[in-house]
């Protein structure tokens, strides 16, 4: 994300909203501030707003090379190019970050978008689902304990781009309604976001 400032704008946020929106905690029946960060990478891919791109295999070897050198150096982190210091915030034009979460709460919020009911939230480049009888049909095989631990309450399904299980299995129905209206409701106010009221 350090080469797409607009991208980490636009997610810091949402990130933010979702925190005064209470919707960011999975124990509780929400979503993670991580599933909230798939599902905008998620909007800004599906929209042509960005074109990162990872591959799952670099990813997994890089995130090993990065558990050796901390296990080697007794958890200093220092010799880490990618956590040696919090990222400088680069410039972006913040209208346009402005505006891409605002669509950002439309896709999700406005019906004939995004179909929670239908579709899946996949930013992997391989294997990639694309709706929910596709995931379910993968995981036939399994019992209904290890359906449960992978897919849940099977509302809203965010897939997890480095684990097999869904991000969103912790939401059951009521929330998921709710956290649709909550992203129906900041598409249509508009409401000024917080975090651009300090820049």
């Amino acid at each position: 994300m350090a080469s797409d400032p607009r991208l980490r704008l636009g997610l810091l946020s949402a990130k933010q909203w979702g925190q005064e929106h209470q919707i960011l905690n999975a124990r509780r029946g929400w979503i993670s501030p991580y599933a909230l960060s798939i599902m905008y990478i998620h909007f800004m891919k599906e929209t042509g707003r960005t074109s990162l791109a990872f591959e799952e295999g670099v990813v997994s070897q890089r995130v090993n090379s990065i558990v050796s050198i901390a296990a080697e150096s007794e958890g200093d982190i220092s010799q880490v190019d990618e956590l040696a210091s919090v990222l400088p915030l680069q410039e972006a034009n913040l209208s346009l970050v402005q505006r891409d979460v605002f669509d950002f709460f439309a896709f999700y919020g406005t019906p004939g978008e995004f179909d929670f009911d239908a579709s899946v939230v996949d930013i992997r480049s391989q294997g990639r689902f694309t709706s929910k009888d596709e995931w379910c049909a993968s995981v036939d095989g399994l019992d209904e304990k290890e359906r449960w631990d992978v897919l849940g309450h099977e509302v809203i399904f965010l897939r997890d781009p480095f684990e097999p299980h869904n991000l969103g299995r912790s939401v059951d129905f009521f929330r998921g309604e709710e956290l649709r209206e909550k992203f129906r409701t900041a598409a249509a106010k508009k409401e000024p976001l917080s975090l651009f009221a300090s820049l």
